[in-house]
């Protein structure tokens, strides 16, 4: 699963971006592409070590299983966002727990939907320590950015991988624009990638559920101000909606599309999804990142389950984290509660 637990792997660095990809231990070392930039990753290179900057062997991640069964009902205290460690066909498994009993798992589109809501939103209503996030694009790695200013051309600046504004209009906006790495950086919705799995074919889907994060550092222009106020607009299906966030002064800011529920003028789309705005006269943003939340959705293979799918009493619907490749509730159906070992914490 990533990123919620990783397996033992290798941190591949890109020579060209510096984007870290982990590579399993598992897997052959063939050449890739990088998940940030698009250029060719000759692995075997950097595991040899010839090419800097070398990769870096990190060690499995440790979990605590609390094996809850052993004193009360296992399911006892289990809720949806949990991970779980499963027992299925003699295997311990961990998975998130996405559906409960008497729930109703359907499929929308092959978004997969839990008493009517897509599951992502169901996460998100959790908060951010069950909502997991995967990175898309970082832009002090990139030479050319991504950001682009919107209409006058003369309001952003960008010095040294940060984008520096001395406009308070209203209309003065920052939008990113993705590029589709695969596909020789052509104009692209974001895609549910994931940089574990480079080297694993898969088919990807286009999301609509992002979050940027950023950073007000303090300058010699903005000496004094602890805090900016920042307009941060997402494209969405139902429009561009847009939230007003007062950003502190050195220190990452996320702010997830959910936040914004405002009906905004500006207009974005799939491959320009997120733009930035300041009513502040003079303002500095640094670590601009854009990343993206999980979305659930069946792939086209998994047509054995029938939907929709009301869970039993002692059922419960799991799906892994790394959802295009996760062998899940979605190919073996529902689990019963005496297949759940216990719940599942990430030890430091």
């Amino acid at each position: 699963m990533y990123p919620a637990l990783v397996c033992s792997h290798r941190r591949i660095p890109c020579p060209h971006c510096g984007a870290v990809a982990p590579v399993p231990v598992s897997l052959p070392t063939t050449s890739s592409a990088c998940w940030h930039c698009g250029d060719a990753l000759d692995v075997a290179q950097l595991l040899a070590g010839s090419a800097q900057p070398r990769a870096i062997l990190v060690p499995a991640n440790l979990v605590h299983v609390e094996p809850v069964g052993w004193t009360r009902p296992a399911t006892d205290g289990v809720t949806v966002g949990d991970l779980v460690a499963l027992l299925i066909d003699g295997r311990l498994r961990v998975k998130r727990i996405l559906a409960t009993p008497d729930d109703t798992v359907t499929v929308d589109r092959l978004r997969l939907r839990v008493n009517g809501r897509r599951l992502e939103d169901v996460m998100a209503d959790l908060g951010t320590e069950t909502q997991t996030m995967i990175p898309v694009d970082h832009d002090p790695l990139r030479t050319e950015s991504r950001w682009k200013p919107h209409h006058d051309t003369t309001s952003w600046i960008r010095r040294s991988q940060n984008w520096h504004t001395d406009s308070a209009n209203d209309d003065s906006w920052l939008v990113y624009h993705h590029r589709a790495v695969y596909d020789q950086s052509q104009s692209s919705a974001v895609f549910d990638d994931y940089p574990i799995n480079l080297h694993v074919t898969r088919q990807m889907a286009p999301i609509d559920r992002l979050a940027l994060r950023l950073c007000f550092p303090e300058t010699e222009d903005t000496a004094g101000e602890n805090t900016v106020s920042v307009r941060v607009a997402f494209w969405t299906p139902r429009g561009t909606q847009e939230v007003s966030v007062a950003v502190p002064r050195n220190r990452s800011t996320t702010i997830r599309c959910y936040d914004a529920t405002e009906p905004s003028q500006l207009v974005l789309t799939p491959e320009t999804p997120i733009g930035i705005s300041t009513s502040n006269s003079t303002a500095t943003f640094s670590d601009l990142s854009v990343m993206r939340f999980v979305e659930y959705r069946l792939n086209r293979r998994d047509d054995r389950i029938p939907y929709p799918m009301r869970l039993g009493a002692n059922q419960y619907f799991v799906v892994g984290d790394n959802v295009p490749v996760s062998i899940d509730s979605r190919q073996f159906g529902a689990i019963s509660a005496d297949q759940i070992v216990g719940k599942v914490t990430r030890l430091p």
